[in-house]
């Protein structure tokens, strides 16, 4: 008998986890159709990486890692920022903790050193509040 419950319950839920996944699914491929780039921004893409050596290439797969407090420009924090920027042309900037202000002054200044637009992340697992001080 409590085969029977137990065969009965898994059809239920095997049919339930279906419906569900269904609209996932579907939302899937719109998000896809939705947000496919333009022929246009492919192009200036490729022309892009056929400009970038291959040092610029493996840079832009790599990420460092930035506390945006307070940093002198004659610090070693920057200037180590700023050779990594420069020199080893990484591809972007994970902010792990900082002030609103200081985080958007430095973000700026890494920006403007990039010769590739910077990809900008910010761990937020403990919560923003927490990351960028002011942000809650």
């Amino acid at each position: 008998m409590i085969y029977n419950k137990s065969k009965y319950i898994l059809a239920i839920l095997l049919i339930a986890q279906f419906i569900l996944s269904v609209p996932a699914a579907q939302a899937r491929v719109d998000s896809q159709q939705k947000f496919r780039p333009s022929e246009k921004a492919w192009e200036g893409t490729d022309k892009t990486l056929r400009k970038m050596t291959i040092d610029e290439k493996i840079g832009q797969l790599v990420h460092i890692g930035l506390n945006a407090s307070f940093v002198n420009q004659e610090s070693k924090e920057f200037k180590e920022l700023r050779r990594q920027i420069v020199d080893n042309k990484v591809g972007g900037i994970i902010v792990s903790v900082g002030g609103v202000c200081e985080t958007e002054h430095l973000v700026n200044r890494m920006q403007a050193l990039a010769k590739t637009p910077l990809l900008i992340s910010v761990d937020f697992g403990t919560g923003r509040g927490r990351v960028i001080v002011g942000a809650a």
